[in-house]
């Protein structure tokens, strides 16, 4: 999933991007287990846990040049992969 800047929520301050996604997944429940920059673009990971103890994890690379963000992810059950996604955009853009 790619999405541009003017596409997340209004609630994500612009000017440190990645310290305000970091907080807003983490009060959605997910913990960020690293972070690295190259210079060019900064990923971010984070991972939690559901229920029955099968891991969701993704990470989001902030590509400052593109003023986008790509997240990949990794599901534990096929079944949850639209779910997943859902909940995702639904944090990152509010729609």
């Amino acid at each position: 999933m790619r999405l541009n800047f003017s596409q997340l929520y209004e609630g994500f301050d612009q000017s440190d991007i990645c310290a305000s996604i970091s907080k807003g997944f983490e009060l959605s429940g997910f913990k960020q287990q690293s972070q690295a920059n190259n210079g060019m673009s900064t990923t971010v990971q984070f991972g939690a846990w559901l229920v029955n103890n099968l891991p969701l994890l993704f990470e989001i690379e902030i590509i400052q040049g593109n003023q986008e963000i790509a997240v990949n992810m990794k599901w534990p059950v096929v079944q949850l992969k639209s779910l997943f996604e859902e909940s995702l955009r639904f944090v990152l853009t509010r729609q």
